[in-house]
């Protein structure tokens, strides 16, 4: 039997795929260069007029290119949007401290040998803030940060997120720069690296951005960083992967290592057994965390709610009533919650 294309005659695999991923990490260390701040500073003040547009700020992954409408400037936005508002703190931001992975049971260290510092500043939003998927593709990147925001008191000063966005103010939280540019300091090949992106945002067809986004009022930085995550991801050549296991987000965004445990492993008990020596590594033992690769499908689609609103008069209750009467199957009312007593048809629940 011929041996089978992209072999040798003794059936090694040729390095075909190795020489792919060399040529792809040399570029990646062409176009997001050593991080540097005072390059960064010197950046800052040298950007030149008119809004800055990144030559790949239009990249999406396949899943997202048809969800857009329209590509806006936070200013193109509704007025409340461009700002991000943190909740007012008193406590100074401190110098970034970088951070490696633990070894042989040891706390993690900075470049210099120092211990990682306990955060400091402020990381908390306004009240009522929370943030949001914007598309169901992006959940694996929600909940990835929502794990990095579980995990905050882990993350050394100045590492936090949004606090890898420049320009930043004298605190040490970014601020929006009029000239739509931002530089993001981003993990990749065993380095701090910078990602360069414009704020261009994607929104569908309601105004709503589509990348992950803080909503009540939507700010930027999350946007950003998201932003960030799908330039590195084309420059990767794996855009349309959308699974935690696979894209090293968290790498990215926190300088982590990741090892993903096969549940296959449960029965054996060498799960718990791996788990457990990961946990108990020293003060900067690991950080266990499940994340599903896929979420199951439900039985039926999550109903749309369709509301039927006018003055006082105009027949509202009338179509309602005509909907409900001639296509059952479709349509129901929704069951408020109020103090009132119950109307005769309303059932509790």
């Amino acid at each position: 039997m011929p041996p089978k294309k992209g072999a040798d005659k003794k059936g090694t695999p040729e390095p075909v795929v190795q020489a792919e991923v060399a040529s792809i990490e040399c570029d990646i260390e062409k176009v997001f260069p050593l991080w540097s701040e005072a390059t960064v500073e010197n950046d800052i003040k040298a950007t030149g007029d008119g809004l800055y547009e990144d030559p790949e700020g239009l990249t999406l992954p396949p899943f997202l290119d048809p969800l857009v409408d329209a590509w806006k400037r936070p200013d193109d936005m509704a007025t409340q949007t461009p700002v991000v508002k943190l909740k007012e703190s008193d406590e100074p931001a401190a110098a970034p401290a970088p951070t490696k992975p633990a070894k042989g049971g040891k706390p993690a260290k900075g470049a210099s040998g120092e211990i990682a510092p306990e955060p400091m500043g402020n990381r908390d939003l306004q009240p009522g803030s929370a943030l949001s998927a914007g598309q169901e593709y992006n959940e694996w990147l929600l909940y990835t940060m929502l794990n990095i925001r579980k995990h905050f008191k882990k993350v050394a000063s100045g590492r936090y997120l949004w606090e890898n966005i420049w320009p930043k103010d004298p605190s040490g939280q970014p601020v929006p720069n009029p000239k739509g540019k931002y530089w993001v300091r981003m993990w990749v090949l065993n380095e701090w690296r910078c990602v360069v992106v414009d704020d261009r945002i994607p929104v569908d067809v309601f105004g709503s951005p589509i990348l992950v986004n803080i909503s009540r009022p939507v700010m930027l930085w999350p946007i950003i960083l998201n932003k960030a995550i799908f330039k590195l991801m084309s420059a990767y050549k794996c855009l349309e992967v959308a699974r935690p296991d696979r894209v090293p987000v968290q790498l990215w965004l926190t300088g982590w290592y990741e090892e993903s445990l096969p549940l296959r492993e449960v029965t054996t008990g060498r799960l718990f057994d791996r788990i457990e020596w990961g946990v108990g590594r020293g003060q900067a033992g690991a950080k266990v965390t499940a994340m599903l690769h896929t979420r199951a499908p439900t039985e039926r689609k999550p109903p749309r709610v369709v509301v039927v609103f006018g003055p006082s008069g105009v027949g509202c209750a009338d179509i309602v009533a005509k909907l409900l009467a001639e296509y059952p199957e479709k349509f129901a009312c929704t069951v408020s919650d109020t103090s009132r007593p119950p109307r005769a048809h309303e059932v509790d629940g």
